[in-house]
This record gives C-alpha cells, structure tokens and sequence, in this order.
C-alpha cells in the first residue's frame, strides 16, 4: 500500500502480539504499553533479514519519549540482540 509517495505495510495482529510477549508485557497491561515503532521495527528486519549475510546496525535510539511504551524492557531487549550478535550499535 502506498500513502503520500511512502510505502504502508500492515502487519498481522499477531505480529503486536508478538512483540509484546518478546517484551513480556502481559495480556492485562496491553492497553497500557505499547511496543514502540522503533522497536517493531527492528523485530521485523531481524525476522526477515538473517546474518551472516545481513549486518543489522542501529543508530539514533534513545529510548527516551512517549511513557506508555516499555523504554526499559525495549533496551534490555536491544542489548540482548548485540550481545548475542544479531545488531550492533553505531555511536
């Protein structure tokens, strides 16, 4: 789907709810955090884009913003995937 020049791609609802059992946010809590778009974001290329032959950078993340999105769990969740070698962090 294109919108104003831009590609749109709408995601399954299972791919929410995927993301918020990689966060642990439980069922109950799921009207009150959010995964954030950055974070989606990056589940959905490390899904589909596998090393060796795919070096995930990221660059620009603060996990600082809107309060309803689980900053601390994303970053330990962020942290996970470069110690484990699937992202790396540019500076």
């Amino acid at each position: 789907m294109h919108s104003a020049g831009k590609e749109v791609r709408v995601m399954p609802p299972q791919f929410y709810l995927d993301g918020c059992a990689e966060l642990r946010i439980p069922q109950q809590k799921m009207r009150e955090l959010f995964p954030s778009t950055g974070f989606l974001g990056i589940g959905y290329v490390l899904g589909r884009f596998a090393p060796p032959e795919w070096d995930v950078k990221l660059c620009g993340f603060t996990w600082e913003g809107w309060k309803r999105h689980p900053w601390h769990e994303e970053r330990a969740w962020v942290e996970d995937k470069i110690t484990n070698g699937r992202l790396k962090m540019i500076d």
